[in-house]
């Protein structure tokens, strides 16, 4: 039989090619002969945070940009302290804790987390693509051609690509159908293929067929999903964790 061992090594992303031979060149001797240990990498799954944060300005003489900088490093420290590591959950609640206790001049804040899953795709080449959330999802009314798309939140929705020639993203349109949907110039949208993948909503799982990009900025492609709660709950071997470029932060002074 074989033994799938995911490793994650602290500071980093993962574990190197050089690191999975030198640890399964250690595991090998030490395991039953009918046992043969693979080290894998694990994945990881991000946090896209979007937040409101409220301060006192008769209390303080900071700026909007050094409260942002102190949310923003309270929600870094709880990612160090609470996550990046296996089986860990955020609660979003616990982390909004986190920002108001950052300055006795925040009044509150309001917060929303979602989960992230990046993929690197081939560019020019036709790719099927699976992955869970492994949480429960969120369920809008579906979306129909002639709704409007800004009033729909979707379970799970991309970044930005280029698809036959047209800038592109994978959302679903709350019937359980990912389809890859081009926006237009009046406000509107066209759906460039209906039928481009699949979510469960219940378990959070997303099959992407046969999809071709042509191109995309940034070093991946985002799947940003909603989860029904508003928490977002650890996978097996897929580790949570919050990063400086998902966070979006919106000062109001009062």
């Amino acid at each position: 039989g074989r033994v799938i061992i995911s490793v994650d090594v602290q500071g980093a992303d993962g574990v190197s090619d050089a690191d999975k031979t030198r640890y399964t060149q250690f595991l090998r001797p030490r395991s039953p002969l009918a046992i043969e240990p693979r080290v894998v990498s694990p994945e990881f799954m991000y946090i896209r945070i979007q937040d409101r944060v409220y301060y006192d300005t008769q209390k303080t003489t900071l700026s909007a940009a050094s409260i942002e900088q102190l949310a923003k490093s309270a929600m870094l420290q709880y990612s160090a302290d609470n996550l990046e590591d296996f089986n860990r959950d955020l609660r979003f609640s616990k982390l909004s804790t986190a920002v108001d206790n950052s300055s006795p001049v925040i009044l509150s804040n309001d917060i929303r987390v979602q989960p992230v899953v990046e993929y690197v795709p081939t560019l020019g080449a036709s790719e099927n693509l699976a992955f869970t959330f492994g949480n429960v999802m969120y369920l809008d009314p579906p979306l129909d051609a002639d709704h409007n798309i800004t009033r729909h939140e979707p379970a799970v929705k991309t970044t930005e690509f280029v698809y036959q020639g047209r800038n592109a993203f994978l959302q679903d349109d709350g019937r359980g159908v990912i389809k890859i949907i081009s926006s237009t110039t009046d406000g509107g949208f066209v759906f460039l293929k209906n039928d481009a993948g699949t979510i469960n909503y219940d378990t959070g799982e997303v099959i992407i067929s046969n999809l071709i990009i042509d191109s995309y900025q940034g070093n991946a492609i985002k799947f940003i999903g909603k989860t029904r709660c508003g928490n977002v709950f650890g996978v097996k071997n897929r580790i949570v964790s919050i990063r400086e470029e998902d966070i979006f932060i919106t000062v109001i002074g009062r």
